[in-house]
């Protein structure tokens, strides 16, 4: 085997070929700035991960085996943590079905009706889900209640919006030749 063929062949790349590598070189540059960037921004400090490793193993080794000894402290906040979880999946579900079928091309009754589905779905995504709690905070206070009520705004407008613009359902039954 001749000493040539063991050597790299950048020389027979073609111009496109090394733009491309330049391309990727410069696009892999800037990323890695822009995340040296944004660690320093956030203040990263991966040290405090090492030095935190003691506080986090205590911490498993006082969860581990579960002292059920005090089941009886746990188990109504986590039933409520279900609850929670259960009903704003309900209420969000309910918000969002008919909004999901309005927001649809192919189904919604009316062009008017589709750009304010629309609107609603974008304004309810648009909207932080701190800005949602502080305003149900003003109307019924703090508690397991307003949680309740915050669930359904942020699980709706994310049931919705993930829905396709076309429903395929309808538009294979639309397809369908009548009897």
């Amino acid at each position: 085997m001749s000493p040539a063929a063991t050597v790299p062949r950048l020389v027979e790349r073609s111009w496109a070929g090394a733009c491309g590598l330049g391309l990727r070189l410069v696009l892999a540059l800037v990323l890695l700035v822009i995340v040296v960037q944004a660690a320093i921004v956030v203040h990263a400090r991966p040290q405090d991960l090492i030095t935190g490793a003691c506080g986090m193993a205590d911490i498993i080794r006082r969860a581990v085996p579960p002292d059920f000894g005090k089941i009886d402290m746990v188990w109504w906040p986590a039933l409520e943590t279900i609850d929670l979880a259960i009903f704003g999946t309900v209420g969000g579900v309910i918000m969002a079905l008919p909004l999901a079928i309005l927001a649809a091309v192919n189904v919604t009754p009316s062009r008017y009706l589709y750009y304010a589905a629309r609107g609603v779905i974008g304004f309810a995504r648009a909207v932080p889900d701190l800005v949602w709690a502080l305003l149900f905070v003003t109307a019924v206070g703090l508690g397991p209640f307003l949680a309740r009520l915050r669930f359904p705004f942020t699980r709706s407008e994310c049931s919705a919006a993930s829905s396709p613009r076309r429903s395929s359902i309808w538009t294979w039954r639309r397809s369908m030749p009548l009897p």
